[in-house]
């Protein structure tokens, strides 16, 4: 699951279509007034988080996998991660995410604060934000109208 995170949203493009956690991270500072707080809640690897902080002056990256958050930090940190994706069989391609690759490095890293949590458990010290972006979340929750109702107020 790392290796299909990683290539979604680091990887290279396929068929024309541009980056989808880019061009969410572009529309959400679009439609945002206040450019100081987001939290990306499933932010898995931590693409649209790295692009938030173009944006943004403080950026939450929360996923319920431990795995994914170590990915981001290991990103934000040392600014590539290889991976290998299956071709068929044993066989696989080696690939490597770079945040230099896509203009994002150390200056959007410093202001994103990367850590394991539970969408439908939030705790209190997640509060206080201009925007909350959930993509590729929702499906994912076991009570969904639960974090939309909880996830408002914050």
């Amino acid at each position: 699951l790392v290796a299909q995170y990683l290539d979604f949203q680091y990887g290279p493009s396929h068929f024309g279509v541009a980056n989808y956690a880019k061009t969410l991270a572009d529309l959400a500072g679009a439609l945002c007034s206040n450019h100081q707080r987001p939290l990306d809640i499933g932010c898995a690897t931590g693409r649209a988080s790295f692009d938030l902080a173009r944006l943004f002056q403080h950026v939450d990256g929360v996923d319920y996998s431990a795995r994914f958050i170590d990915v981001a930090l290991a990103l934000a940190r040392q600014d590539s991660f290889r991976y290998a994706i299956p071709l068929e069989g044993e066989l696989v391609e080696y690939c490597e995410a770079r945040l230099s690759s896509h203009e994002l490095g150390a200056s959007q890293a410093e202001r994103i604060h990367f850590s394991q949590g539970d969408a439908c458990n939030l705790k209190p010290k997640y509060d206080h934000y201009d925007l909350v972006l959930a993509s590729n979340l929702i499906d994912r929750l076991r009570e969904p109208a639960r974090f939309l109702r909880d996830i408002a107020p914050r």
